[in-house]
């Protein structure tokens, strides 16, 4: 299904006032202060890496835009999430009607399609590979919530450029390269690959903008997956994020539902 939204730019227009003064008295006016530049003292690469959200609870709101498999979807996304527990997510077509809903915890995958009036169930694993996505739990809600897929582990490299710090590091089987506006002290690109298999996961982030505590959330971010060939791309617009609010999360699937039947790997 496409599920097409029209959507509603908004216009700003700058205004620019040049005048000149035609004084009799041709009156001198006072030299001007030079205005001090603020400096900000040189981060550490720990401390870039320090910089994550801190939330316990998310609800946010999303345009989004999906490509797959030659087809493209845009919708509107209620997202929901408690850390480490549960990734909840309802999609709305032309704002008006909801035609799916997932809930998502780190052993299962459950969701409905409206339209098809069909349910899914399955473990967390074959979940996300329907959608080439086949990354752990804890790095789903880190995609989410706009911090770096993978935490908590040393780093491999660091590459020190004029405007930008890269920063890699290695975990299991997966490879994350971070790149950090050095001036604004944000994310501005992660790249994921994995060692033993043809995966790669690369993100943009930009339209920062705070949140609760002054955190930078990252309201706007551009997905690629790439996995065995195949490509998902998502785009992503926030519209409303918040943080440590109280959340729920309503899932059933109708008796009148078909349960749809997905291949398992070497099917």
């Amino acid at each position: 299904m496409r599920a097409h939204i029209q959507k509603v730019g908004l216009a700003l227009l700058g205004l620019a006032l040049l005048g000149t003064t035609a004084c009799r008295t041709q009156k001198k006016l006072p030299p001007k202060e030079p205005v001090a530049k603020i400096t900000l003292p040189e981060l550490k690469p720990e401390e870039y890496l320090a910089q994550r959200i801190d939330y316990r609870t998310f609800s946010g709101k999303a345009s989004v835009h999906m490509e797959q498999k030659g087809e493209q979807q845009d919708f509107s996304a209620n997202i929901r999430m408690q850390k480490d527990k549960t990734v909840w997510a309802s999609a709305i077509a032309l704002g008006i009607a909801e035609v799916a809903r997932a809930l998502v915890t780190p052993d299962s995958l459950q969701a409905i399609v409206r339209i098809t009036k069909k349910s899914y169930v399955m473990p967390y694993e074959e979940g996300l590979a329907l959608i080439q996505a086949e990354v752990p739990f804890p790095a789903l809600q880190n995609l989410l919530i706009g911090n770096p897929l993978i935490n908590d582990v040393p780093l491999t490299a660091t590459t020190d450029q004029d405007s930008v710090l890269i920063l890699s590091m290695t975990k299991d089987e997966f490879v994350q390269v971070l790149t950090f506006d050095k001036e604004k002290r944000t994310l501005r690109q992660l790249e994921l690959t994995s060692h033993t298999r043809p995966f790669k996961c690369t993100i943009q982030y930009s339209r920062y903008g705070p949140v609760a505590l002054q955190q930078p959330f990252a309201f706007d971010r551009s997905i690629l997956i790439e996995n065995k060939g195949e490509k998902v791309k998502l785009n992503f617009e926030f519209s409303k994020a918040e943080l440590d609010v109280p959340v729920e999360f309503p899932f059933s699937i109708p008796a009148s539902y078909e349960r749809a039947q997905v291949k398992k790997k070497g099917q």
